[in-house]
């Protein structure tokens, strides 16, 4: 074969991945998966890197799989992935098992744990709906690891229950914010189960009985995590007079990382300020149960005619 046809054959895909002569990609490169043991919880994360690379290049051999994964790590971490009893076992998802099982702060990170939860809340405290960043940053962070513990059936199961899940949600937010989240998920509830009675009676079918909920499953967290996100995303943000934590006080408060003195008229125009949006968004809320309400007696009335 001529030079230009080499090259050529190179181009078409010698380099390319899902080839099976391409060159595995070498530890020592950049781009590639490195696992950093400063950073155990990453683990998860690069074997999924090194799982991609393995389907990107066509590795499929156990064996091989293993010999390439240790080669990815320092002298120390090789050795002692090495020594793991299963790699002499050519099963790549018992040593794959057997290397996050060697490492709890792994192990809680692919799981999920309510130690990691704990954590979570504590990083916040008394958030209203106007705490719109700090709101979103908690409703990620428990949507990632109420996931993880679902995934391994741990909710309900004597692990953790919807229960304690809802209750270190709603601690951390402000108590008249946990109870317009109760409310908003009571009020979609029975409206929901009123269309459905509407619907029955125009279908002349029987009509549903409404469920009842005991104290432990009234309320589920993925419901409280919708309802936090609607709430906080149909109030007006913090303003630029307001700090993300505003802390009252009688001559001063908080505002970013210095002390700014404040008067105190001015503290008392913002605790009015704030006192009439919280207002209108109520009335806001109330009109729009008031609208859905007239709808649905209005579908009843149309179906008794």
């Amino acid at each position: 074969m001529s030079g230009q046809g080499a090259a050529a054959a190179e181009a078409i895909g010698g380099n390319a991945p899902n080839n099976t002569r391409s060159k595995f990609p070498s530890p020592r490169e950049k781009t590639s998966p490195c696992f950093d043991k400063e950073d155990v919880e990453g683990l998860s994360r690069f074997l999924r890197e090194m799982e991609e690379l393995f389907t990107d290049y066509n590795i499929k051999e156990d064996r091989d799989k293993m010999d390439k994964l240790v080669r990815f790590t320092d002298n120390d971490t090789e050795d002692q992935w090495r020594g793991i009893p299963s790699f002499k076992d050519n099963n790549w998802k018992r040593f794959k098992q057997d290397i996050i099982n060697s490492y709890p702060k792994a192990r809680a990170a692919e799981g999920g744990s309510l130690r990691k939860l704990v954590e979570v809340s504590r990083k916040y405290y008394s958030l209203t709906p106007r705490d719109s960043d700090e709101v979103h940053e908690l409703i990620r962070a428990f949507r990632a690891e109420v996931k993880k513990l679902e995934d391994r059936a741990a909710v309900g199961n004597g692990i953790t229950s919807q229960r304690e899940l809802v209750e270190m949600l709603l601690g951390v937010l402000d108590t008249k914010f946990a109870e317009r989240i109760k409310d908003s998920i009571d009020n979609e509830v029975q409206m929901a189960h009123q269309v459905q009675v509407a619907l029955a009676r125009q279908n002349q079918t029987a009509p549903p009985v409404q469920k009842y909920h005991c104290a432990e499953e009234r309320y589920t967290i993925s419901e409280v995590l919708k309802h936090c996100a609607s709430l906080s995303d149909r109030t007006p943000v913090a303003g630029v007079t307001e700090t993300r934590k505003v802390k009252f006080e009688d001559e001063s408060c908080s505002y970013g990382s210095s002390e700014v003195p404040v008067k105190k008229e001015t503290i008392e125009e913002l605790k009015a300020y704030l006192g009439r949006v919280e207002g209108r968004q109520r009335e806001s809320e109330a009109r729009q149960a008031e609208l859905y309400e007239k709808l649905v007696q209005e579908t009843m009335k149309q179906v008794k005619r």
